[in-house]
Parts: C-alpha cells; sequence; structure tokens
C-alpha cells in the first residue's frame, strides 16, 4: 500500500477547503486498505468507506465522472487523482448526480467484455481469415 501522508494545515486554505482534501486523502487510503485486504470479510468496509467519501465529494462538486467502465464503475476524478467506484455503492444523491453526468457517456472497456461469447468467436474468425 501507497505511503499517503494526511494534508498538512495551511494558513491559506479554508477550513472546508481542507475537510474535502482530506475526503480524498480518505478515499484514497480505503482503497489501497481494500486492496490490501483482498480475500478477508473487511474489504468491503474498506470499499464502503472509501464510498462515503467518494459520495461526499461528487456531491460537493470536487469529484467528477469520467467515465463508465464495462465493470459496472464509473471512473471519478478528484484533487489530481481518479478511483474507481460502483455507483451502487455511492449514496443515493451522490449515484443520481454520477448518473446524470455520465448519461449518454459511451461505456469503455476492453471489447471482449462487451461482445458475447458468439460475436466474439465471430470476431475472432473474421481477423484470423484476414491475416491469413
Amino acid at each position: 500500500m501507497k505511503n499517503t501522508t494526511l494534508p498538512r494545515h495551511s494558513a491559506n486554505r479554508t477550513p472546508e477547503s481542507e475537510a474535502l482534501e482530506t475526503l480524498g486523502t480518505i478515499a484514497r487510503v480505503s482503497n489501497g486498505l481494500a486492496k490490501a485486504l483482498k480475500g478477508t470479510p473487511y474489504q468491503h468496509i474498506a470499499y464502503d468507506i472509501k464510498a462515503l467519501a467518494l459520495s461526499s465529494l461528487v456531491v460537493c462538486g470536487v469529484a467528477v465522472p469520467n467515465g463508465n467502465h464495462a465493470d459496472s464503475t464509473v471512473g471519478l476524478s478528484f484533487c489530481g487523482s481518479r478511483l474507481h467506484c460502483p455507483p451502487a455503492r455511492l449514496t443515493a444523491k451522490a449515484r443520481a448526480v454520477v448518473m446524470h453526468k455520465c448519461s449518454g457517456s459511451p461505456t469503455t472497456g476492453p471489447l471482449a467484455e462487451r461482445l458475447n461469447p458468439s460475436a466474439l468467436a465471430s470476431l475472432g474468425n473474421l481477423l484470423r481469415d484476414q491475416a491469413a
């Protein structure tokens, strides 16, 4: 897990901006913690903490969606970072904001995840025929 330091207090930052930066740090640290806890019963708790922090950042307008992904997650950009989160884990208000901003956005991901098995096989046959 990356060593992530907490934001330092600065005279020219508002308490609100420090709180939002701290939420970003919480989201990043809990994401790393969830990955470190893979396979344990505690992993979902870390992902829930990440989702709550991201939800607050979305509602405040700090975290903005940057795309739908084939694995049913949405990318969120904030404070120079980018994390993925399933919309279902976000709070209802954050989910509504994300879904509104992502409506009409294309879903991204590997082509193989977007095709059904028979379409994927047909594409493979077509590519093999063209290569021959």
